[in-house]
């Protein structure tokens, strides 16, 4: 599909995350994404990494040529905290993002959490300590590099992401940092019925300490920071408040994609696309510092 086309189909769904939008957008990308080659890509659904039955992971791996010292892209998906699966049968996503990994000499892993209302922070924290814990633990068994991690979150997923790195006490090795869309400043963000149902409080001191922002600038891992066009204006302010934190604290930025022609939830779905402005970004940088 021509970009100015897709760009166009995008802007038409329009920036708030709507289930109209969603569905919107998965329709246009289906049908232009690849088919998942069985014949080259070997996965392994299901993995059991926690207690509970959504502490499940996907591993994606070459089938022919399977290499145990190739970086490990581990995802952890977004939902706005209440919704969301690392795969779902009969739709593309998100082996389409394993299949990316794959073809560019990485593993990956795709996982899933617990879910809002009924789980609460710091669930997200102790879930992604539960699964990096177990992939750190059982590497050699897996067929992966337990020295290569390279840790991404989308959305909600990014936001669990940075409060594994910011609050968990004994964090597993991290070689990088991929944030898509996340929110680091519980106090600065606008928020919604969901993020208060996970995060379980409107208290200022308490979103205060929930927050990652100022322990993001702190952690010391190469950070890639991305943040779509087409997506509602918190986000941006989100990622350019974490930027001029990082600025000032640094003086230099890190990585960052602007993702032009996406939508919030697009990124991660059209990886590999002619489209894609991250999936060359992401490659390279993680072949970089992995």
């Amino acid at each position: 599909m021509d970009n100015l086309l897709y760009r166009s189909k995008l802007l038409g769904l329009g920036a708030e995350i709507t289930p109209a939008m969603i569905k919107g957008t998965r329709d246009l990308i289906v049908p232009l994404l690849p088919k998942h080659d069985s014949q080259k890509i070997a996965v392994r659904r299901d993995i059991k990494y926690g207690p509970d039955a959504r502490h499940r992971l996907d591993l994606y791996s070459a089938k022919d040529s399977p290499d145990p010292f190739r970086p490990v892209l581990i995802f952890v998906h977004g939902g706005g905290f209440v919704q969301g699966d690392k795969h779902s049968e009969g739709s593309p996503f998100f082996t389409s993002l394993g299949d990316w990994a794959v073809n560019q000499q990485f593993n990956c892993v795709c996982l899933t959490y617990r879910l809002a209302p009924e789980h609460h922070w710091p669930s997200g924290v102790e879930d992604i300590e539960f699964a990096m814990n177990y992939l750190h633990r059982n590497a050699s068994e897996l067929g992966i590099n337990a020295e290569r991690f390279v840790l991404m979150g989308q959305s909600a997923g990014a936001s669990h992401v940075a409060s594994y790195v910011v609050h968990c006490r004994k964090l597993v090795k991290l070689k990088a940092l991929v944030l898509l869309s996340g929110m680091y400043d519980w106090t600065t963000m606008p928020l919604r019925e969901q993020e208060i149902s996970y995060l379980d409080t409107q208290d200022k001191s308490e979103l205060q300490k929930r927050s990652t922002l100022e322990g993001l600038l702190n952690c010391g891992i190469p950070l890639l920071l991305s943040v779509a066009e087409l997506e509602p204006d918190f986000f941006h302010q989100q990622n350019a408040q974490l930027l001029v934190a990082w600025q000032k604290k640094h003086g230099n930025l890190p990585h960052i994609v602007h993702s032009i022609s996406q939508n919030h939830v697009s990124v991660a779905m059209a990886l590999g696309l002619p489209n894609d402005v991250l999936g060359p970004r992401l490659a390279e940088f993680i072949s970089l510092h992995s």
